[in-house]
């Protein structure tokens, strides 16, 4: 979906007009490249974007709507789309703003460990739905204690 979108355009969408014909074709090759590896996870983003979209406020996603034979697949599962079309843009950016300053709380308690398991979490997300999920993401657990040194840092 994503892949033949691109082919039959020589513009990258958003971008395409502003780029020369020559970057564009290096941004579609590595797309295509970057989709294969994501076992198409780009396409189907692309196509729930498409059919869904999203809003500031979520809830955009009903899969009722959908009318997928047994031979199709379609399943939004990246954790960033899910966010961003369930929760909205605003609840999706604040809850990473939120997770960004966990880990800055990590890389001042210089806990190496929490810092490269947050970065895992984050990249699994990418094929996973879990960065919202306090059973697969425990980074969540340390939300109070990052705050609370947050903002001792500001008193002082």
């Amino acid at each position: 979906f994503f892949l033949a979108e691109c082919a039959g355009n020589s513009n990258v969408p958003i971008i395409g007009e502003i780029l020369p014909e020559g970057i564009n074709n290096i941004i579609i090759s590595f797309s295509h490249v970057l989709d294969k590896a994501m076992n198409w996870r780009l396409s189907l983003t692309s196509q729930s974007m498409k059919i869904f979209g999203f809003s500031l406020l979520g809830g955009n996603v009903d899969l009722d709507l959908l009318h997928i034979d047994e031979n199709s697949y379609f399943y939004i599962d990246s954790g960033y789309t899910i966010m961003l079309q369930n929760w909205g843009a605003i609840f999706s950016a604040l809850f990473l703003l939120f997770m960004t300053i966990i880990m800055y709380y990590f890389v001042k308690i210089k806990r190496y460990d929490l810092i490269i398991s947050g970065i895992c979490i984050a990249l699994w997300t990418l094929n996973e739905p879990i960065l919202n999920l306090v059973n697969y993401n425990f980074i969540i657990f340390f939300s109070a204690k990052a705050i609370r040194y947050i903002r001792c840092l500001q008193i002082q």
